[in-house]
């Protein structure tokens, strides 16, 4: 349960590294030195496309029983394999999930449960190398153009609820099609330099190979990939009422992306949560509860 505006319970949270992960972070940043040193553009090289490889994880048992009762599509959007649900309502409104990286529709279980039982339509899509769709390798571009081709055929929604990296990638769909009455953004990255900043001070990257890395990406993307891809710049330009939530003891997504975002929308109301983390905040009743208060216009 969400324990709104309290802190200092983030450390029984934390579970403490064991010999295998200390060494095997030793060796990590051992070898990210050595090899920045010795072959800087071969390493920035392999870094840069490893940041394309979403690790795919196994379907929990509570999943599987609401992947089980969606109605499931396989379908064929810019030439990849692409699984979408839908998960039938008994009313009219209908509500569209986005996940983030590494994430999967189904994690979503909770909050399908109770908007279903509500009367809501929900829809999702597994993104490319997601979930059970197909590939091993996507970024955010391909990703928020799948998600535009699935939304422009879905039309109108009442609400759009991400997580995570589902947030930038939703706001980029929706900046060319905005069908979305209102948008909730769930542990959601404010900024791409705010998260590439945390990808390297997490992997330990020199400054020299973040350099690297950067030009690469721009060079495969554009120069404006930063700006094109931030959602508090892609946010600006929708008009619908959205809602923040977020964490403040979320170590994926800090929690200062959440004040961030909060200021760049105006619109937007913020809810901030103790002792969640950045995945449990998905499956908290007093969240779940908010969401679907906030969904009816």
């Amino acid at each position: 349960m969400a324990k709104y505006q309290q802190a200092g319970i983030a450390s029984q949270y934390h579970r403490p590294y064991s010999l295998l992960n200390y060494f095997g972070h030793k060796l990590w940043h051992f070898s990210v030195r050595i090899l920045g040193h010795i072959v800087p553009s071969f390493l920035a090289r392999l870094l840069y496309r490893l940041w394309f490889v979403a690790p795919r994880f196994a379907f929990p048992d509570i999943e599987k029983s609401i992947r089980d009762q969606a109605h499931i599509q396989h379908l064929t959007i810019n030439n990849r394999s692409i699984t979408s649900y839908h998960w039938p309502g008994t009313g009219h409104q209908r509500v569209l999930l986005v996940h983030g990286w590494s994430g999967r529709s189904t994690q979503f279980v909770e909050i399908i449960k109770v908007l279903n039982m509500a009367g809501y339509h929900v829809h999702a899509i597994d993104f490319p190398a997601h979930g059970l769709s197909g590939g091993r390798t996507t970024n955010l571009y391909e990703m928020s153009e799948v998600l535009a081709h699935f939304i422009e055929d879905l039309g109108l929604l009442d609400a759009i609820i991400t997580h995570s990296l589902g947030g930038p990638v939703a706001a980029l769909a929706l900046r060319d099609h905005p069908v979305a009455n209102k948008v909730i953004c769930i542990s959601a990255p404010s900024s791409m330099d705010r998260l590439f900043q945390r990808f390297t001070d997490l992997l330990a990257i020199p400054n020299k190979i973040t350099a690297r890395i950067i030009s690469l990406a721009k060079q495969e993307f554009g120069r404006e990939i930063m700006r094109d891809l931030s959602l508090i710049v892609n946010i600006q330009a929708l008009a619908c009422p959205g809602l923040i939530i977020h964490d403040e003891d979320d170590h994926d997504v800090p929690f200062v992306n959440a004040t961030e975002l909060a200021l760049h929308w105006p619109r937007a109301e913020l809810l901030k949560t103790t002792g969640l983390g950045h995945h449990r905040i998905l499956r908290d009743p007093e969240v779940i509860e908010k969401i679907r208060t906030f969904i009816p216009s």
